[in-house]
């Protein structure tokens, strides 16, 4: 299974997460996951066993959509969106 999550836009927000992500992947062992988030929030993810970590940043929502096309197979994707706003889920 692959899995995509989209990190909260704030640091402090994705730091809250983190134990989220920690039960999907005890929950889907063999999964290969791949994370969205900012750039300041990249490191968080560098000893976490993470297959792919997408960078976005202040683009258009449309322009998000067809990089994370281009770069996966959605269709294939279970995605689990971790947001506050509903701006931030249309990524």
């Amino acid at each position: 299974m692959n899995i995509i999550i989209k990190t909260p836009n704030f640091i402090g927000d994705t730091i809250m997460m983190m134990s989220a992500l920690e039960l999907v992947k005890m929950e889907y062992p063999n999964a290969k996951i791949t994370i969205v988030c900012k750039e300041y929030s990249k490191d968080l993810f560098r000893s976490k066993n993470i297959n792919k970590i997408i960078i976005y940043d202040e683009f258009s929502t449309v322009v998000c959509v067809y990089i994370l096309i281009k770069c996966l197979d959605i269709a294939s994707f279970l995605s689990i969106f971790f947001s506050i706003l509903f701006f931030s889920i249309l990524l």
